[in-house]
């Protein structure tokens, strides 16, 4: 594995990734989130715990980066949507139903967070795989 490519990747996945979930969930889905806002904490405490965000979204970048490294046989932005979609099936459609079937949140608010969450990480993996290239076999 080329750390100095792991590493440069993760931090620009990271930084992608910031900017998704804000589109995401500070733009697209606000209308959504202001007509369900006694589900979410204040605006205030959110504020006091963003770094526990930002840390989570750093540990993901970290992570999808790093399987991808591990994992991928051809590299490129080709096998990064490929890498991302079937990564993005896999963390979000089960949580869709698991949240679905125990959260107080309506169904329609959790489908489209799972739906845009999972464009979002199709689009990291598009970005992973452009900016890493090819995996080098060990």
């Amino acid at each position: 594995m080329n750390v100095k490519k792991w590493l440069l990747s993760s931090v620009i996945v990271w930084i992608a990734y910031f900017i998704l979930e804000w589109i995401i969930h500070g733009g697209i889905l606000a209308g959504l989130y202001q007509q369900h806002a006694d589900l979410w904490l204040s605006e205030a405490q959110m504020q006091s715990r963003m770094w526990a965000m930002i840390l989570g979204q750093l540990f993901f970048a970290i992570l999808f980066c790093f399987i991808y490294t591990k994992g991928i046989r051809e590299g490129g932005a080709a096998e990064g949507l490929r890498y991302g979609f079937w990564l993005g099936l896999l963390l979000c459609v089960p949580v869709f139903f698991i949240r679905w079937s125990v959260e107080l949140s309506p169904g329609i608010l959790i489908f489209f967070q799972s739906l845009f969450e999972f464009m979002a990480i199709i689009i990291l993996g598009i970005v992973l795989g452009a900016i890493y290239g090819k995996v080098e076999k060990t």
